[in-house]
């Protein structure tokens, strides 16, 4: 038996239930906190930025335990949304919140 299938056996549905319910109390309050922000109406490039870095480090931080899945698709949109031109800083941390709202739902309805 290989290290991880004794690890996956040896994990309980608690603590997988732990896990998940940290990560979406993690995600609901960035979130909010990504709401909050978005009501700054003098949101400029950098501004938008430095959250959504804190945001990716904070969705790998909530999610690395439950699903790692989540965490590579959210640096994908990442990675779609930075490399954009059609997003400004507003449109950007816009669709970090959507994509959170998805996630949340998604893993809420499990």
């Amino acid at each position: 038996m290989s290290w991880f299938t004794r690890e996956y056996y040896n994990t309980s549905y608690k603590d997988i239930e732990s896990d998940k319910q940290f990560a979406i109390k993690q995600l609901l309050e960035l979130a909010k906190n990504g709401t909050d922000f978005l009501r700054d109406h003098n949101l400029t490039e950098a501004t938008a930025e430095n959250w959504i870095g804190y945001s990716e480090k904070i969705v790998e931080l909530a999610t690395k335990r439950y699903d790692s899945n989540i965490h590579l698709s959210y640096l994908r949109m990442l990675l779609t949304i930075r490399y954009s031109n059609h997003f400004g800083p507003y449109q950007r941390v816009k669709a970090c919140l959507d994509y959170l709202i998805d996630v949340i739902g998604a893993l809420t309805s499990l």
